[in-house]
């Protein structure tokens, strides 16, 4: 799923556009690109409130690396998780264990590191199930 979503034709071209999607249990719900990766996630949280989503039941998907301003952001949104296939920042991850944002990085293939909050990532017995795909 962040594969797929996080490679859009823009990003494909240029690899300087971030790319920054609202998903939820039934799939995505939004895509926005922009060069700053705060913008991209401004952009899908005002979707949200504009088509009146309930965030507590979505999750932001991330091109980049996670900042503990981007975690402050899901935090004020009241979105619980945050997902990125690259790095977050020691502070992003203090902000996060404070506050009880759920924080993944490095999602690749079936693989990913859950830093913060556990418990609201669901992994199979057989291991974790890629959703990269």
């Amino acid at each position: 799923m962040i594969k797929s979503t996080l490679n859009t034709e823009l990003h494909k071209v240029t690899g300087g556009i971030h790319v920054v999607a609202l998903a939820g249990p039934g799939g995505v719900i939004t895509v926005s690109e922009d060069i700053g990766r705060h913008n991209a996630l401004d952009k899908v949280i005002g979707y949200a409130i504009r088509n009146g989503i309930d965030l507590s039941h979505t999750f932001i998907i991330v091109s980049g690396r996670i900042s503990s301003e981007m975690a402050r952001k899901c935090l004020v949104a009241n979105i619980p998780i945050i997902v990125s296939r690259g790095a977050t920042t020691t502070l992003s991850l203090e902000v996060a264990e404070k506050n009880g944002l759920t924080v993944v990085g490095f999602v690749r293939g079936s693989k990913m590191n859950i830093y913060t909050q556990p418990e609201r990532i669901e992994v199979e017995q057989t291991g974790p199930r890629s959703i990269l795909e």
